[in-house]
């Protein structure tokens, strides 16, 4: 082993899931060759999942086959293993390093250099109310349930503490996932900042983007598709809810169908009450802006209600966009495929700037809901 090769020090990004990971990990895979001519590593089989496979070193399961996985995980290794002697940084990238123990993860490093010594761990956040936002939005992809605001915890600070006071970590970095806190409102730039401290390089990535958000008018409409399409599906992805996803998302191409999804004030206020020990963490212990919350002195907020509709949770839902969304789906009695035309033109002239993306995105739903009915 070369002294060289000794002294590489590891970058991992862990997280947290939600937090822009796909964007990062795209722009590390197209940007490798950059990197490397600053003598910065990085290596992935998939370019948006980045090295979330190397869970599976561990024993740890991934979204697909794990023996498949596997392979691509030793592969990743194997790649790293045998360039690391010409390279002083080698990043790791998987929103899924967060949760788990970090002596787990820490010895996937291992495997790749065993003398490592110096490891600096970079974390994205979310304020817990945008977090729960958008594990409701995940939720309803596959159910037509999510959790009530005044239900819902997660104690990311203890995950954070973990990494923190392990012996072989030597800095962590934890930045907010919100576009006015981010360098120039954009994660990747936000990354490469930090990276450009962390390795005294000049690093430039490439942009990439991979936000899948959906349109408050988009979630309602989903969850309605789940409830009378696929309502006996809880907990599984279907074949029709996920064409429908994928529309919404053509349809998102150019810019958001409908209104940008927010909390509304009760719901915000449940979820940061629940979660006040988290809010106070990030604020204090790291510094991290856009932590507000409510008064101290404030009473608590009840948390009866009914929450089982997503639109609960919302603070604008713009009704007859949704009504127009509704028109587009299969029939709700045969769920045969229906094309109405009318529909799709009343949507386009109300959004003349989105044209081109409505169009294409409904007219190849449409084919593909015939093309599924007639198999």
């Amino acid at each position: 082993m070369t002294e060289e090769a000794s002294l590489t020090r590891f970058i991992l990004h862990v997280g947290d899931p939600k937090c822009g990971s796909s964007s990062i990990q795209t722009s590390l895979f197209h940007g490798r060759e950059g990197l490397r001519a600053q003598r910065i590593l990085y290596e992935s089989q998939n370019p948006p999942s980045g090295n979330y496979c190397l869970t599976t070193l561990i024993g740890g399961s991934t979204r697909g086959d794990d023996g498949v996985q596997m392979g691509h995980a030793r592969n990743t290794v194997a790649k790293l293993a045998s360039a690391r002697g010409d390279a002083d940084h080698i990043i790791l990238s998987a929103e899924n390093f967060i949760r788990q123990p970090p002596e787990d993860i820490l010895s996937i490093v291992r495997m790749i250099d065993p003398d490592v010594q110096d490891v600096d761990v970079v974390a994205y956040v979310r304020h817990p109310a945008a977090m729960y936002l958008s594990q409701a939005q995940q939720a309803i992809k596959a159910s037509t349930r999510f959790i009530p605001p005044g239900a819902y915890r997660r104690p990311i600070h203890e995950a954070l503490e973990r990494w923190e006071n392990s012996p072989d970590v030597a800095s962590v970095t934890v930045r907010l996932f919100d576009r006015n806190s981010l360098t120039g409102g954009d994660v990747v730039a936000d990354f490469q900042s930090v990276l450009r401290e962390l390795t005294d390089r000049h690093v430039t990535l490439p942009a990439a983007r991979a936000n899948r958000s959906l349109s408050a008018e988009q979630m309602v409409t989903l969850q309605y598709y789940r409830g009378h399409y696929c309502a006996e599906y809880q907990g599984k992805a279907t074949p029709g809810s996920m064409r429908l996803i994928e529309l919404f998302e053509a349809m998102n191409a150019e810019a958001l169908v409908g209104t940008r999804a927010r909390l509304n004030g009760r719901a915000r206020a449940l979820v940061e009450q629940g979660n006040i020990n988290v809010i106070h963490w990030l604020r204090d212990h790291h510094g991290l802006p856009g932590m507000g919350e409510r008064p101290r002195d404030a009473k608590p907020v009840p948390p009866g209600g009914d929450w089982t509709s997503i639109a609960s949770i919302l603070e604008r839902v713009d009704q007859p966009l949704v009504d127009l969304l509704k028109r587009l789906l299969p029939c709700p009695d045969s769920g045969q495929p229906r094309q109405d035309e009318a529909a799709l033109f009343s949507l386009i002239d109300s959004m003349p700037d989105k044209v081109a993306a409505i169009d294409c995105a409904v007219r190849a739903y449409w084919r593909d809901e015939v093309t599924s009915w007639a198999g």
